[in-house]
């Protein structure tokens, strides 16, 4: 990323606990896929935890790399924060929500409550 992409640079790690779900969109006369999720991630308070989800969203090239995140798995996405805003056409009031724009990944768990075992070096190979 950009010294300017790192100014808004986002990281977060949680899961997709209902997937990822893939669509096409129509922008300038082209039809782009189009990934989105909510990512769960837990926040402590002063006496207990509590799950906060974020949207994430890709659209393009990367929307099928997204869409590949394993559900239920602890991932860590980058990406940048974005705000996106709209009048509503029933109350004539602006409305707006924040989301993660996705730039990448890094899976943590392999598979639900076990971490990912660690890489070996080349040097720990043992032929």
């Amino acid at each position: 990323p950009t010294s300017e992409e790192k100014m808004n640079e986002v990281k977060l790690t949680g899961a997709f606990e209902r997937g990822v779900e893939m669509s096409k969109i129509e922008r300038s006369g082209k039809t782009l896929d189009l990934a989105m999720g909510s990512l769960s991630y837990n926040v402590k308070r002063s006496d207990r935890e509590v799950t906060m989800w974020i949207d994430v969203e890709c659209v393009g090239d990367k929307a099928q790399t997204l869409a590949d995140v394993p559900q239920n798995i602890s991932v860590t996405i980058t990406g940048e924060l974005r705000r996106a805003a709209w009048k509503d056409k029933i109350t004539d009031e602006w409305k707006h929500r924040h989301f993660i724009y996705y730039r990448d990944h890094e899976m943590i768990d392999t598979y639900e409550g076990e971490q990912a075992p660690p890489v070996a070096a080349e040097d720990d190979i043992p032929f």
